[in-house]
């Protein structure tokens, strides 16, 4: 654990579009508001972070137990997005993001709302 020097290929390549994405909304995250749901190590925890002003921004979901899990928004979403594996997106009828993200085992799901 910790040792960068052993991350596969495919893990740095998974880094650097993480991050690459992540510098797109980062001032947008930076003056959001935190929404948090759920208790912090509980299934699910999870952390929004959208720019009321823009729709732009994150949203982080933590799971500890294997299930599907699903979570509306707290404030309207930009309809471009990115979502990690086992995450589908919609919105509602006022622009919020309605998620549902299903983990296999305990983990962490990313979205990125706003991003190209």
């Amino acid at each position: 654990m910790g040792d960068l020097l052993s991350v596969s290929d495919a893990g740095v390549s998974f880094i650097g579009s993480t991050l690459a994405r992540f510098k797109q909304v980062r001032d947008d995250i930076t003056e959001s508001d935190p929404v948090v749901t759920g208790v912090i190590s509980a299934s699910p925890e999870i952390h929004e972070k959208i720019s009321a002003t823009t729709g732009r921004g994150a949203v982080v979901i933590f799971a500890t137990t294997r299930g599907t899990y699903q979570y509306i928004t707290s404030h309207k979403v930009a309809s471009e997005h990115w979502a990690s594996d086992g995450v589908a997106v919609a919105q509602d009828s006022v622009g919020r993001a309605k998620i549902e993200a299903t983990f296999d085992k305990p983990g962490a799901k990313i979205l990125f709302f706003g991003v190209r």
